[in-house]
């Protein structure tokens, strides 16, 4: 029977914490927003009028996915991976997929980027070989944005964050060929 290695894995609870408004008065903020506030102010993203943002999926990004996994289901053949026929998909399907990315595994994870609220990137991370500390990224940025150098904004961030934040030892950019305009 062959042993199961299980890893330490950092873990950052998204619980809710205490902090004080301007009105002295307590109330709820979750992380992100705590995040957000400790970040400032972003330059606005080279011709846009926002920065550009990223976090994880959720299970409730399914309604922004849905139309955009329809449309574009073949350009996204790396990230759809077994699911086929993306452009027949209903919302169930849809929800199915971010479930399941969603369900992954360390070292996968999922994020969106955004810049306003609009969706401009997505990026999947995973093993790469033998190891769960080397990583893999596969990216994807929507065909209305590409060649803004919004897929190497993705690129370089998700390397940040795999390297020194998750630890990993090495870090491998993928791109479908169906997809080669996302990295420019």
């Amino acid at each position: 029977k062959k042993q199961q290695t299980t890893l330490p894995i950092p873990f950052f609870p998204l619980r809710d914490i205490e902090a004080l408004d301007t009105g002295g008065k307590r109330k709820m903020s979750n992380q992100f927003e705590l995040e957000r506030q400790f970040r400032g102010d972003a330059p606005n993203f080279p011709g846009f009028d926002a920065p550009i943002e990223f976090r994880p999926l959720k299970n409730s990004d399914t309604v922004l996915l849905a139309p955009i996994l329809k449309k574009y289901g073949n350009q996204l053949s790396e990230f759809l991976a077994d699911y086929t026929f993306a452009a027949n998909w209903d919302f169930r399907n849809a929800n199915n997929y971010v479930r399941g990315l969603l369900d992954e595994p360390f070292p996968r994870f999922s994020y969106l980027f955004l810049i306003g609220k609009q969706i401009v990137g997505m990026a999947y991370t995973g093993e790469w070989g033998n190891s769960v500390y080397d990583t893999q990224i596969v990216l994807w940025v929507h065909p209305k944005h590409q060649g803004k150098r919004i897929g190497n904004s993705i690129g370089h961030t998700i390397r940040k964050v795999m390297l020194e934040i998750w630890g990993m030892n090495s870090f491998n950019w993928i791109v479908a060929e169906t997809n080669t305009p996302s990295i420019k």
